[in-house]
């Protein structure tokens, strides 16, 4: 079942055999969308926990700070 469905991605499905290496211009458009979307998902995916972990850093940052201002003496 799988194999059917990945050589109909690859555009060999009107012949099925296993040493198919045609590919046809729909099959490559398709392929290259899916990997397009896949990099495109790992790429977002970085991008949103280095945001998360430098939004985590620069609150520690911000609590150390106001503890810091109200711990201070005011002369």
């Amino acid at each position: 079942m799988i194999q059917i469905f990945i050589l109909s991605i690859n555009g060999c499905s009107p012949e099925l055999p296993s040493d198919c290496t045609n590919m046809t211009k729909s099959a490559s458009m398709h392929l290259g969308i899916l990997i397009g979307a896949l990099s495109g998902v790992i790429v977002s995916w970085w991008i949103y926990y280095r945001q998360k972990k430098t939004t985590e850093k620069q609150d520690e940052i911000i609590k150390k700070l106001q503890i810091w201002k109200n711990c201070t003496i005011h002369y």
